[in-house]
């Protein structure tokens, strides 16, 4: 599949058209781009199912995407990134991706072939086994 992307005369991404709604259909993997995310349940649970994922490195997730050997899915590196707080919670990272380095993730993971997934989605299952299981906390 092409990417098609619609760019206006300076070049800047003006829409991305079907390719998002595509590829949330294709059940090839799971992202979470949340800017604050603490541990990030879902994505452990996708990968427990054998299921890649895009992620923004950010908190647990990083954790999650890479046992820092090897990846499960696709990081996606911060563009900006900052510390805030609270009374309540001293500081949390806030760390964005840009729309570009996502649509990149999500054309890359797309562009893989099934077998190149399914080692990921594996590759992923086993790290979850290992470093979550319940054999870790009896």
């Amino acid at each position: 599949m092409d990417i098609l992307f619609a760019t206006s005369n300076n070049g800047k991404f003006k829409e991305f058209k079907k390719i998002f709604f595509n590829f949330k259909l294709s059940s090839l993997k799971d992202f979470n781009i949340s800017d604050a995310e603490g541990f990030g349940l879902s994505t452990l649970e996708s990968l427990a199912c054998e299921t890649p994922i895009i992620v923004t490195m950010t908190g647990g997730l990083q954790e999650q995407v890479t046992d820092g050997d090897k990846f499960f899915g696709i990081g996606i590196d911060p563009a900006s990134k900052a510390v805030i707080g609270s009374q309540d919670v001293p500081y949390i990272y806030e760390d964005r991706i840009t729309k570009e380095a996502f649509l990149l993730a999500l054309e890359s993971m797309f562009n893989k072939s099934k077998a190149e997934r399914d080692a990921l989605g594996s590759a992923g299952r086993q790290h979850v086994l290992k470093n979550y299981g319940m054999a870790q906390y009896a």
